[in-house]
């Protein structure tokens, strides 16, 4: 349990000695009897209206717990004695001092009492008394009333034994609650100036902070009050609730000490509202009158009190709050500053950024300036813009349908920079309100080039790991099928050739010896072609193009297959130039136009009609080899330089192929930097065409 009883004493300018509190105390005590007793009186009774003792008592036991007993008892007896001789002269002394023992010891026991109620008060609310409203109801009933209502009447019936006077319980409950009154007021007045003083931060040293402008004027009203206008005593309750928005406990306790002093010593003489009224019911009157005064005064100070904490607390708070804020703003400043991120903020409404972070510059190369001037048209590359913009409205119809749900959109965009080049971003985004109540976008993008090109380098890894998957699966095609079938004519001529020469056959022999020429020419083509193609697979067959005349290698070649030609008796046609200067590699263009002039024999009909051209454009010769052969299908030319997808078809005279010609004559002709392609028709022919590098005359 938070232990909040007073840890420093009240007394302690060099009063550090209990001794010396409770002398001081003690005196003080007596003097206030005295001049309770002597100045502030009413006749009948002659009892006090205000009691100061019964708060100094209390007080003595707050600072020197147990130990105020005996100063209690001591200041208690020796103004008790001088009292009681003066109302009975006539009982033995003895007697007296046991009377007065007796009341002092009632008096301490009034006071320990309240002690105790202060200390369940303490614990109760865990904070030090008088700081919050809630505390003055209860402090004047537990503290205050409670304990002078168990004391007050065993004090009127000792009063009345030693004055030797028999009271009626009438006039002894009249004189019990004018004592209950007395010391309910004494120590509702005293008391919490003690705890005001514990709590309070002001120090009377600090004379600017006190109002004595106010203070001086309560003053003069109530001197008004007493000797010139009486009613003028009512005004002194508002003054004071005036003087309590200073919110300082000592200042209104301080007043309304001394007004009530001055009231009780005004209607003891006769003066004053209650003085010049004096009946059987002024003793009520006033005490009601000071304790409205005594409420007042206490709940307005600690209300202002309370404003006034609360206020410095809410001030701290937002003052906490904006440095916090201004902490987090400095925070993502920087971090906006000085990530490599590029954070934005592009307005819907005003169709422009308005905001765009300075590691734009590492981005693009642009400043925020230069950046925030663009449009997305200027920003993007054309395609990712109209991409954006047809994204915008439908990111809006989203937002306004469910604007508690945060949706982010991912893109892939290209980014202009400063040198207009394009470089690929990733942008990350989402729709939001901003302050104005302007739908906005709010992004982050990254610059994603290198990991683009990774992708692509990847994508071309797979394409190229495909690409020898096929051609490992075509080269054991071409090993198990292509080169045992011409093995196996070898050996089934060879069986035959032993045959016919037992048995002297020898024409017979003739023509198997020229089947077996023909197997072996073609053999030796398939092996041919085999060669260059894994030397172009593996990166061994070298590239040396030459300025050269190419109409010597049409001429060449086409003697090379005019035999086949001649076979199916198809006629080929050359319309070339009569020069043809050109930058290539011989023996590469040599391969390409016998493939293409050996698959337009292969897929001619009898009689057909093969024509070769060439065409100077610009910096290239188009090559073209037109047949009227048996053409092809549309799906066969979407895989016909496909290593994967192309499969060999036998000729028109059932010529066999291995499938390797054409994409030997694409590999080549990419070589030399050209393009080759081809238009075909089913059934009615196919044109290939292939470019080279040219050389002007």
């Amino acid at each position: 349990m938070k232990n909040t009883s007073p840890q420093a004493p009240f007394l302690n300018g060099g009063l550090v000695l209990h001794w010396k509190k409770g002398l001081l105390l003690s005196i003080l005590w007596i003097l206030s009897a005295w001049f309770g007793i002597n100045q502030m009186s009413l006749h009948p009774g002659n009892l006090a209206l205000i009691w100061l003792p019964s708060g100094i008592s209390l007080i003595l036991f707050l600072e020197l717990r147990y130990q105020a007993i005996p100063w209690i008892i001591l200041s208690s007896f020796s103004v008790n004695i001088p009292f009681f001789l003066k109302a009975n002269s006539t009982t033995e002394i003895y007697q007296i001092a046991i009377f007065g023992l007796m009341a002092s010891i009632i008096v301490c026991i009034q006071a320990f009492i309240a002690w105790a109620f202060v200390k369940f008060l303490q614990k109760k609310w865990e904070a030090p008394l008088f700081t919050s409203n809630k505390h003055v109801g209860l402090y004047f009933l537990l503290v205050c009333l409670i304990p002078s209502l168990i004391t007050s009447g065993f004090l009127v019936w000792f009063g009345n034994l030693v004055s030797g006077v028999h009271e009626d319980m009438v006039n002894i409950v009249k004189y019990s609650f004018y004592v209950t009154a007395a010391d309910t007021i004494g120590l509702f007045l005293v008391t919490p100036f003690y705890w005001a003083w514990l709590n309070s931060k002001h120090q009377f040293n600090r004379w600017t902070e006190i109002p004595f402008q106010m203070i001086g004027f309560i003053f003069l009203v109530l001197f008004l009050s007493i000797f010139w206008l009486t009613s003028l005593i009512f005004v002194l309750i508002p003054l004071l609730l005036l003087l309590t928005r200073k919110a300082n406990l000592i200042y209104s306790i301080f007043v309304a000490f001394f007004i009530c002093i001055g009231l009780t010593l005004a209607t003891s003489n006769g003066l004053g509202y209650f003085g010049q009224h004096l009946d059987s019911q002024t003793f009520f009157e006033e005490n009601l009158f000071l304790l409205s005064m005594l409420f007042g005064s206490y709940l307005g100070t600690i209300t202002f009190q309370e404003l006034q904490q609360n206020e410095r607390k809410l001030e701290q708070l937002v003052a906490e709050g904006m440095d916090a804020l201004e902490e987090r703003e400095e925070k993502y400043k920087m971090m906006a500053e000085n990530v490599l991120d590029v954070i934005w903020v592009y307005n819907l409404e005003k169709n422009c950024f308005t905001y765009i972070s300075p590691s734009v510059y590492q981005l693009r190369g642009l400043t925020r300036e230069e950046a925030m001037l663009e449009t997305i048209n200027e920003s993007l590359e054309a395609q990712s813009a109209e991409m954006v913009k047809q994204r915008i409205p439908l990111a809006i119809k989203e937002y306004l349908e469910n604007p508690s749900e945060k949706k982010y959109y991912h893109d892939e965009l290209q980014q202009y920079v400063k040198d207009g080049s394009l470089i690929w971003i990733e942008t990350n985004s989402q729709i939001l309100l901003n302050g104005n109540g302007e739908l906005e976008v709010l992004g982050v993008s990254r610059n994603i080039n290198e990991r683009k090109k990774a992708e692509e380098l990847l994508k071309l890894s797979e394409s190229r790991l495909r690409e020898l998957n096929h051609t490992k699966d075509k080269f054991f095609s071409i090993l198990g099928h292509d080169l045992m079938g011409p093995f196996n004519t070898f050996v089934s001529f060879c069986g035959l050739m032993d045959r016919q020469l037992k048995k002297e056959e020898y024409q017979e022999v003739a023509f198997s010896l020229s089947q077996i020429q023909l197997v072996a020419d073609r053999t030796r083509a398939l092996l041919k072609d085999l060669l260059d193609w894994s030397r172009a697979q593996t990166g061994r067959m070298e590239f040396l193009p030459e300025e050269i005349d190419l109409l010597p290698l049409f001429e060449n070649v086409q003697g090379l297959v005019q035999n086949s030609a001649n076979q199916k008796s198809i006629k080929i046609e050359m319309n070339m130039p009569n020069q043809m200067l050109a930058m290539v590699d011989k023996s590469m263009f040599s391969t390409i136009i016998r493939n293409l002039l050996s698959n337009a024999i292969k897929f001619t009909n009898i009689n057909g009609t093969i024509q070769i051209k060439a065409i100077l454009k610009q910096d290239f010769w188009e090559i073209e080899v037109a047949d009227n052969g048996v053409g092809m299908s549309p799906e066969k030319l979407d895989q016909l330089f496909n290593i994967g997808g192309h499969q060999s078809e036998p000729g028109t005279a059932n010529e066999k192929g291995t499938g390797l010609g054409l994409i030997l004559c694409k590999e080549f002709v990419e070589k030399h930097a050209g393009t080759i392609w081809v238009n075909s028709t089913k059934g009615l022919g196919s044109q290939f065409y292939f470019t080279v590098p040219a050389i002007s005359n």
